[in-house]
């Protein structure tokens, strides 16, 4: 932390270069970037992997349950059919959080990308946002999980 290099709350350029080094480095687009902003560009890559990771596998484990909740309700008797109903409402709840947990990132990154954009006078925004779009969780067609 460069609070505690320092000593105090009061940061200058030149002690940020000394402990990290030049601030200006190499944008992704090929413009001058500060090192802090390459960082936060990073992050963002990081999380953005995060959330597609576990919205792949929160849609695989809804699609599997559901295959064999089909297959279940062919077969349940009156006794195991409030067993059935109960995975079917956990199934659901699932389905549900995911869809809150799809929205509840796009919007994030969203915000995030544009307090950063207006603290830093960038336009991380811009090309971010275009990737999240290309992003599994975003592309998740919460219709087929009905057909």
């Amino acid at each position: 932390d460069i609070k505690e290099l320092v000593g105090d709350d009061t940061v200058t350029v030149d002690e940020v270069t000394k402990h990290y080094g030049s601030v200006v480095g190499e944008a992704v687009g090929g413009g001058a970037v500060l090192p802090w902003e390459g960082r936060f560009q990073e992050l963002l890559e990081f999380e953005l992997d995060k959330v597609d990771k576990f919205s792949r596998l929160q849609t695989n484990a809804i699609f599997s349950d559901l295959r064999d909740l089909g297959w279940q309700c062919r077969e349940t008797t009156a006794e195991e059919a409030p067993a059935l109903e109960e995975r079917i409402d956990r199934v659901a709840s699932d389905l549900v959080a995911l869809h809150a947990f799809v929205d509840l990132n796009f919007m994030g990154f969203q915000k995030i990308t544009k307090k950063f954009d207006k603290l830093s006078a960038s336009a991380t925004k811009s090309w971010f946002m275009a990737r999240v779009e290309q992003g599994h969780f975003v592309a998740i067609d919460f219709d087929k999980f009905f057909h």
